[in-house]
């Protein structure tokens, strides 16, 4: 139990030290909107965790009991229940370390038993080292975004999360895990001694150096830990509509390691490293702090859903093997499917609205059906003189045989008959996989060019989530609706954790 008296040195030691705060701090107060992550307190977290009065908050330093203080101070306002050791806000352990524990209960009878654990680690590496820094070493290594990002996102879902504890089935514990830097040793210490139950815990987040938004870029790991969690990821997303790097292999860098080494589904967020990584200039007036806001907002709606959800998937065994084949498919244009027709036109008049056959290949189905160069092309199987991706799609999609209506220059009167193509017709064009981690839906594994998928924008790697509003049962199921589902198909897809809705038109009637 810690000695309160440390507590109120640790306050004390930010008060004369926080003069150089100030003028960082001006501007930046609250707004007081209480409805979601609010840049104002942001802002005043990052510029007191990462001022150069708490010296690079080491784990076990007066910066980094300083920084706990702080985060206590700012606990109590919530009015929090303490979830350290013996009911206090600490959990001491190791060299003078101490995570901060704090629990929301849930509203619900049953499910409030259960755990949802979403943590940040508050220490950083002081005036920095060999072992620990990038240099120049004997300078304060504030660590703005390593981690006060990811500390003050924290602060902020707890204080959002607090407003609707009402609504919370299952209880979340707020976890602050100190000495992360030097082993992971804050997170790993509670999983050893845990202050709760550690058998209720269900799902882990983690916020690890979200300061850096770049090109609305965030890295996810360890989705593949539960079956579901990338749909509720990508739910969860409406509102920040982030683009989520959903990464294949889950590395021990962050605090999420000790719960997914030790099978709990566990996630990690990160905006990736950057060049003031581990070094003194790593300052609170570098973070992107919109950005810190939409990560903070997707970590919320995040634990909220799965706070709430009826029931949660155990975690996959699997996703240690999965690390090195992969599933995610490669990210390929487009496939060209060999000719059907066999014939090429004047682009410069097919411009101008005229399609005129200039060559045709030997032997092909142009050939067998009379096709001349000098030809102009009035209509084949559904199209009608649209244009030439019109027609490209057309082919694609017609059934044998096909028929087809030419103009001949010497002739008055067009030439009409029917032909065989060559190969399949692609009634929709795409090819996908099922995923064990991604129930109920289907991945885009690859799209024909010019089909009517590829018209309607499907790409390799996409997510087939609903199809007509239904869940993807089976492969089967999928494949009788692709081939009986009359058109416009209907379809929700995830990409990079943002939800479309495509409407797919098939081109099976007259493209004028």
């Amino acid at each position: 139990m810690p000695c309160p008296c440390s507590v109120r040195m640790a306050i004390a030691f930010l008060i004369v030290l926080g003069n150089p705060l100030s003028g960082f701090l001006r501007g930046s107060e609250p707004t007081g909107d209480n409805r979601g992550i609010d840049i104002g307190r942001l802002k005043t977290h990052v510029a007191t965790l990462a001022s150069d009065s708490l010296e690079g908050r080491q784990a076990g330093s007066r910066g980094g009991k300083a920084a706990s203080a702080y985060l206590v101070s700012e606990l109590k306002k919530l009015e929090l229940t303490p979830a350290g050791t013996s009911g206090q806000w600490f959990q001491e352990f190791g060299s003078d370390w101490r995570n901060v524990l704090a629990l929301i209960p849930g509203a619900d009878a049953q499910r409030s038993r259960e755990l949802i654990v979403v943590g940040a680690h508050y220490d950083h590496v002081g005036y920095g080292n060999a072992g620990n820094s990038r240099g120049p070493f004997g300078y304060v290594h504030n660590g703005a975004d390593d981690n006060a990002s990811g500390t003050s996102a924290l602060l902020e879902v707890a204080r959002r999360l607090a407003a609707r504890r009402s609504e919370l089935k299952r209880s979340v514990l707020i976890a602050f895990w100190d000495a992360e830097e030097s082993g992971l040793h804050g997170a790993a210490h509670w999983r050893a001694v845990p202050t709760l139950p550690e058998h209720r815990v269900l799902v882990v987040a983690n916020l690890d150096m979200v300061g850096r938004l770049r090109q609305d870029r965030v890295r996810v790991m360890g989705w593949r830990s539960a079956p579901g969690l990338r749909e509720t990821l990508c739910r969860a997303n409406e509102r920040s509509s982030l683009w989520l790097d959903f990464q294949q292999t889950v590395t021990a860098d962050s605090d999420h390691w000790p719960f997914y080494s030790g099978r709990v589904p566990a996630l990690s967020f990160d905006t990736d490293k950057h060049e003031d990584y581990h070094r003194p200039s790593d300052d609170a007036e570098k973070i992107e702090y919109e950005g810190v806001r939409r990560i903070g907002e997707l970590a919320l709606e995040f634990v909220a859903a799965v706070s709430n959800a009826d029931s949660l998937p155990q975690f996959r065994n699997d996703c240690f093997s999965e690390q090195s084949a992969g599933y995610q498919p490669p990210n390929i244009p487009p496939i060209r499917p060999a000719p059907r027709v066999g014939f090429a036109w004047d682009p410069a008049l097919a411009d101008q609205g005229r399609l005129v056959v200039t060559t045709t290949t030997p032997g092909s189905p142009a050939v067998n059906a009379g096709f001349q160069a000098g030809d102009e092309l009035l209509a084949l199987g559904s199209w009608r003189g649209s244009s030439v991706d019109d027609l490209r799609t057309a082919i694609c999609v017609a059934v044998n045989p096909v028929s087809f209506t030419l103009k001949r220059p010497e002739r008055d009167e067009p030439i009409r008959g029917t032909l065989t193509l060559n190969g399949q017709p692609s009634r929709f064009g795409m090819t996908w996989k099922h995923d064990p981690a991604q129930p109920g839906t289907a991945i885009v594994w690859s799209v024909i060019a010019f089909s009517p998928a590829d018209r309607a924008g499907l790409k390799a790697g996409d997510v087939l989530m609903r199809f007509h509003s239904r869940p993807i049962a089976d492969e089967a199921t999928l494949r009788g609706w692709l081939a009986e589902q009359p058109g416009p198909l209907q379809l929700e897809i995830e990409r990079h954790g943002r939800r479309l809705e495509i409407v797919a038109p098939l081109y099976d009637q007259p493209i004028k």
